[in-house]
């Protein structure tokens, strides 16, 4: 699932991991809780592949740190190693040869340790690609709840459809110009074919869906005749509902596509 950090926390101070945890959480990012032990830390970092590690020194000793330093030193993009010590720790001496390593003294100072982590966060990038596929499999989840089934003829037009308007987020659009065509040629079929199917999919999918189904996504002023959506209704209601949760995502990748353009 795309999120705007990969994190590992291994922090064996209870209080710390739990506010860590927490505060992380807060900011939306993806947290995998690691033991203190480093061999599972290691199991963690290469299991998520994430963004940054947070952990303490005194709980990697040399050989851990060997054997973390070879995987990452074989990644392409390596994650940053937040390495939380004491003063009098002797132990943050052996993480030197880690790449990315940023140290942070104990007790943390959080507002610290958050601008840190923010700063990396504006320098991540999320594709394009990656962001189509996410919102496809959640295009996919949905229409499974809503009791449509892959082998309806019409299917792959709702799916084809529910993208193009979940990836533009556009409250109108006219789908006799922008939808039914642009998804007829993708199948090779014409307009009216792909107008029919979708019609005869969505009746039959609303008839199998239960009423707490229906209520969670459309609501009486969502449908003109309260009986059953429309295409269009149906469409841009579900493909909508999609663009809110990936909004976030598509603009910071598009962004990130016109910025390597320009520098290309």
């Amino acid at each position: 699932m795309l999120s705007e950090l990969k994190i590992v926390t291994a922090v064996n101070k209870t209080s710390y991991g739990r506010q860590l945890n927490k505060t992380f959480d807060a900011m939306g990012f993806d947290i995998f809780k690691a033991e203190s032990d480093p061999v599972l830390i290691e199991i963690e970092v290469v299991r998520n592949n994430p963004d940054v590690v947070i952990l303490n020194s005194d709980n990697m000793d040399f050989d851990s740190i060997e054997r973390l330093s070879k995987h990452l030193s074989g990644l392409e993009k390596p994650p940053y190693i937040f390495a939380l010590y004491t003063y009098e720790s002797s132990d943050i001496d052996r993480m030197s040869k880690l790449n990315n390593l940023v140290t942070i003294e104990m007790p943390i100072k959080f507002t610290k340790l958050c601008d840190e982590i923010q700063r990396i966060h504006s320098m991540t990038t999320i594709t394009l690609e990656q962001v189509y596929t996410e919102i496809n499999e959640k295009i996919v989840e949905i229409l499974t709840v809503l009791k449509f089934s892959s082998k309806m003829f019409g299917y792959m037009y709702i799916r084809e459809a529910l993208f193009v308007v979940a990836c533009s987020g556009k409250a109108k659009i006219n789908f006799s110009r922008d939808i039914y065509p642009e998804v007829a040629k993708k199948f090779n079929s014409n307009t009216a074919c792909v107008e029919r199917a979708i019609r005869v999919a969505i009746n039959k999918a609303w008839s199998k869906m239960s009423v707490h189904i229906k209520k969670i996504f459309f609501s009486p002023e969502t449908l003109k005749n309260h009986e059953k959506p429309t295409n269009n209704e149906f469409i841009l209601t579900i493909g909508n509902y999609i663009h809110d949760e990936y909004q976030t995502f598509l603009e910071k990748a598009e962004k990130a596509e016109k910025v390597k353009i320009t520098v290309n």
